[in-house]
């Protein structure tokens, strides 16, 4: 069997994707939890209660993006700092650190660019300044 993972993909054994599977499982766990869903609270909120208001929508914005911005940093540096201390207790290991720390990287990326979408702050149509 071992014979075939090294024929398909020859990077990688069988026993490495398993870590390849537990790094893509914590990345959107990771971005999700840091979060909070606010930004579906802050659409839900500016719908419901802040029409035709655009200094009450501003200030609002502004209040859920620094606060998710604050929850994220707060969360990639835990994952940076406690990063051995996952590897060893994931995979009895401390090489896969690095690791950690790159998919931390991609949940606080990917968590900036959901929060920056162009559709989520103006709608289905993202507004060019041109």
């Amino acid at each position: 069997m071992e014979r075939l993972y090294r024929r398909k993909d020859r990077s990688s054994a069988p026993s490495d994707l398993g870590v390849l599977s537990i790094l893509s499982f914590l990345a959107p766990t990771v971005s999700l939890l840091t979060s909070l869903a606010l930004q579906t609270a802050m659409t839900k909120y500016m719908a419901e209660n802040v029409q035709n208001k655009p200094e009450t929508a501003a200030a609002v914005q502004k209040t859920v993006i620094t606060s998710v911005l604050i929850f994220s940093a707060i969360g990639f540096a835990m994952i940076a700092y406690f990063s051995e201390t996952l590897s060893q207790y994931f995979w009895n290991n401390t090489i896969y650190a690095p690791l950690i720390l790159f998919m931390c990287i991609y949940a606080f990326l990917s968590g900036l660019t959901s929060l920056y979408n162009p559709k989520r702050l103006y709608g289905s149509q993202p507004q060019h300044p041109w």
